[in-house]
């Protein structure tokens, strides 16, 4: 391993010469402007599905077509050609589970000039994912998605388990589930249940088991922001690492009428089965099961000045404790009935909050309500994922309010953890970014007290550190992700293989929010996201001497990695980069890395940029898939700049390539020579 003397960077010029781009704008869908060489077409992967394999790439900009040639064997002695199902895109069906094939992608130029890619594999697969088949009258189908998407009002619909003819549960309506992702072009689902059916060849779809009954609702999830389709289920596996109460999940094949809509993540919900299958008191009256939903009540209640209640003087807000007590009864979402819950104890947390600072008194106080380790092992995930959503509300409180109870302490439940790992927005709302942002901030607050004061008195916080250190050192390691991830793919594997064609995507335009079939390359972005926001988290404790297990990282004084190396004979060495602003111009990122190494040595180099909604290198505007053809360029002792072959992985920001470096060298990115 290296360890590397680390230095801060130093920018050599004005950090932001132009305006950042703001949420609003929309992405550019410009041409390279391309007047390099003819390169190999790039981007090129190959995923397994159920009886079909689906290839992907970026189409050379320097060509005027392409093609796309298949082959049993990798030296493509005998071929066939796998025509485009779109741009960039083929499907090669009718294929055998378990037989490899190899792939690969010609460009062509004017004059049939033709320039071939390198050779990718794909094996087709069999598909063991459970299966869900809604069908429902054309008309109601139209009106559920015509109306106002916040209508929740269900709509007639049937449910058919594991096959378009499987075992059939009766339904009391179906409708769209969520906030802000009923606007999303892909829809999640909540379908009511007209009883607790029981199924013992398909247990999971109603979270049955020998913990819990099974469940009447189905509450499932679209996954429209994720590309990996991972991380809701990753995070919540990392909660269950930890013994945090949360909900479970499983994955589902949906179906409308017979048509393939996608891969949805089906959530636990969070009612008196989930107490039961947690091992805690859900006897009527002797619990309290609480979330805040403040957020959407603000414009209905004057009195209401933030987005969450904990912060808040609700006796003055109010009038009087009864007052308060019933507006919570509208404020706060609650399981069981309205008389079970222990109101004037609720109210008693959120006066006790206003009332007392941050420090040594608050720290008493919340370790006399709150239990103390769930809260920091809550938290710590939120941190280590980098959750972009509404933190300070997306959580459920329970107590137990038995007179015998063992602990009668408030218990946070995570909920609603569809943005974690970085996710932002790109452009629009709509426009999702497929790059995983961690270092925008260590927390965010947002708007409730309960948290932020526990985490600004002295004793809790020193606990908090010192536990985050411990996990994201010693817990959450890259082999701990990687297994994950690699559990999770061998499974979804089929669902992600597909793209919109005859029997699939007719009401949504696909799996996610951006070109499908980049699925590996998502994953390695994900897997750089865990290591990065690692080394973030680091710097943040104060640990950036710390070694990195992926090598000696450049890290500048707000947490962001600028570069990494790793020397090919895992030799320590000594080296600083400096980032130099360039005038802005089209076709490169307008920065030049300028690298001294206080030895010879050659290894393996990668230069991070930054291209997200707050600020970009690039000059404009644009999806990080459109950025295959980006090149490293070193400046030789000529002073004429060298094309450094190496590789583009857009969606983490990054280039990484061959080096032999000696003194002081200059490098820039772009897609011609400088």
């Amino acid at each position: 391993m290296v360890h590397p003397r680390r230095f801060l960077l130093v920018f050599c010029a004005i950090a932001f010469a132009m305006s950042a781009p703001g949420c609003g704008d929309e992405p550019g869908d410009d041409e390279i402007p391309w007047e390099g060489e003819e390169v190999a077409p790039r981007g090129v992967a190959a995923l397994g599905g159920e009886g079909q394999n689906l290839v992907r790439f970026s189409p050379a900009p320097w060509a005027d077509d392409h093609r796309v040639e298949a082959s049993r064997v990798d030296d493509f002695d005998e071929l066939e050609e796998v025509s485009l199902a779109e741009e960039g895109a083929a499907v090669h069906g009718g294929l055998t589970a378990g037989q490899e094939w190899f792939y690969r992608v010609v460009a062509i130029g004017d004059e049939g000039r033709e320039v071939t890619s390198p050779v990718v594999s794909a094996t087709p697969t069999g598909n063991e994912l459970l299966s869900l088949y809604v069908e429902m009258d054309p008309d109601d189908l139209a009106e559920l998605y015509e109306r106002d998407p916040r209508d929740d009002d269900r709509l007639d619909a049937r449910l058919f388990v594991g096959a378009s003819d499987g075992p059939e549960v009766e339904v009391e309506g179906i409708r769209f589930r969520g906030s802000t992702t009923r606007l999303y072009d892909k829809k999640g689902f909540n379908i009511r249940l007209e009883d607790r059916p029981e199924l013992e060849d398909y247990p999971n779809f109603n979270f049955r088991s020998d913990d819990r009954r099974a469940g009447n609702r189905l509450a499932l999830n679209a996954l429209w922001t994720d590309p990996t389709a991972m991380r809701e289920a990753l995070n919540f596996e990392m909660y269950d690492e930890l013994g945090v109460i949360a909900p479970t999940y499983y994955f589902t094949e949906l179906y409308f009428n017979g048509v393939f809509e996608g891969l949805y993540i089906g959530l636990e919900r969070i009612d008196r089965e989930a107490i039961r299958r947690w091992g805690l008191n859900r006897s009527r009256g002797e619990f309290t099961m609480v979330r805040d939903e403040s957020k959407s009540y603000r414009q209905e209640f004057d009195e209401i000045s933030s987005r969450s209640i904990f912060g808040t003087d609700a006796v003055a807000a109010f009038g009087s404790e009864e007052a308060a007590i019933e507006a919570f009864k509208e404020i706060f979402r609650y399981r069981g009935e309205t008389e079970d819950q222990n109101w004037e104890g609720l109210l008693e947390l959120v006066q006790w909050v206003h009332a007392t600072p941050a420090g040594a008194t608050y720290e008493q106080g919340f370790r006399e309500q709150v239990d103390v380790q769930n809260f920091i092992d809550f938290v710590a995930v939120h941190v280590l994922t980098h959750d972009r959503d509404s933190f300070d509300i997306d959580f459920w409180l329970y107590r137990d309010d038995a007179e015998d109870a063992d602990d009668g302490r408030w218990k946070f439940i995570p909920w609603d953890k569809n943005l974690t790992f970085g996710h932002h927005y790109f452009g629009g709302f709509r426009g999702v970014n497929d790059f995983l942002d961690y270092d925008r901030d260590f927390i965010n607050y947002l708007g409730n007290d309960l948290i932020r004061k526990a985490l600004a008195s002295p004793g809790i916080r020193a606990e908090f550190d010192e536990r985050l250190h411990e996990l994201v050192t010693e817990v959450f390691t890259d082999q701990w992700f990687a297994d994950k991830m690699a559990q999770i793919a061998d499974e979804i594997a089929p669902a992600m293989a597909r793209i919109p064609d005859e029997g699939s995507y007719e009401i949504h335009p696909g799996q996610h929010h951006g070109e499908l079939g980049w699925w590996e390359s998502h994953q390695r972005a994900l897997k750089d996201f865990v290591r990065l926001r690692r080394a973030y988290v680091l710097h943040y404790l104060g640990e950036e001497e710390e070694s990195v297990a992926s090598g000696a990282q450049i890290i500048d004084e707000d947490g962001w990695t600028v570069a990494e190396f790793v020397a090919d004979d895992g030799s320590s060495v000594e080296w600083s980069v400096d980032l130099v602003e360039l005038d802005e111009e089209d076709r490169r990122i307008d920065r030049e890395w300028i690298v001294d190494v206080s030895q010879p040595t050659s290894g393996e180099m990668t230069l991070y940029w930054r291209h997200t909604p707050w600020e970009s290198w690039y000059g404009e505007l644009v999806m990080p898939g459109q950025l295959w053809y980006l090149d490293a360029f070193y400046e030789g002792d000529d002073g004429e700049w060298q094309r450094v072959e190496g590789e583009v992985l857009p969606f983490a920001n990054k280039i990484t390539f061959p080096v032999e470096l000696e003194g002081q060298s200059r490098w820039r990115i772009g897609y011609v020579v400088p």
